[in-house]
């Protein structure tokens, strides 16, 4: 996906060409690693499983309400845009927000600030709005010096076949790796 590779220098989730962090992952008897333990979330065989990726459900009919919220930054966020485009497809309501040059994560990384306490009051937010009213689609992107929030469009132009083939094709060189090493 576009982004991993453009905003790689900005995040601190592994690059994405950590064939060999197989390697990282000690063996033990909690979790063993045959399969192999790919990322410290799962093994390799199920790095394309819906239950491991989102992003690779095929439908997402009947969902409750989703609140996805990204920074501009992070190497993920063209495939939380991917998943937020297709659930909105199939009928669920999607609360989008986007944080302007922020990294995954950031609200833990940098809580001091006050677009994070922005962003952990969104979740809030949203639960309360689940609860007590009827929530709505929209978008929103945050600036990052004022928390001056903007509506935005949410869409992107890949699709979800391109992205399930980059993941398949990411997962056998992986598991290629592995057997190879």
């Amino acid at each position: 996906m576009p982004s991993v590779r453009a905003n790689q220098i900005w995040d601190y989730l592994p690059p994405v060409d950590h064939d060999n962090a197989l390697s990282q992952l000690p063996k033990d008897d909690i979790w063993p690693t045959t399969p192999p333990r790919g990322d410290i979330f799962c093994n390799l065989s199920l790095l394309c499983h819906p239950l491991v990726s989102p992003l690779i459900s095929k439908d997402w009919s009947g969902c409750p309400p989703m609140y996805l919220m990204t920074g501009e930054l992070e190497l993920l966020v063209d495939e939380n845009m991917l998943v937020a485009v297709k659930a909105a497809k199939h009928g669920v309501t999607i609360v989008w927000e986007q944080y302007e040059a922020m990294p995954h994560a950031f609200p833990m990384a940098f809580p001091d600030l006050e677009i994070s306490a922005r962003c952990i009051n969104g979740v809030g937010y949203f639960a309360r709005e689940c609860v007590e009213s009827d929530v709505k689609s929209r978008a929103t992107r945050v600036a990052r010096a004022t928390c001056k929030e903007s509506p935005m469009q949410m869409s992107t132009n890949l699709t979800w076949e391109y992205a399930l083939a980059r993941m398949v094709n990411a997962q056998l060189r992986r598991i290629n790796g592995y057997k190879n090493r």
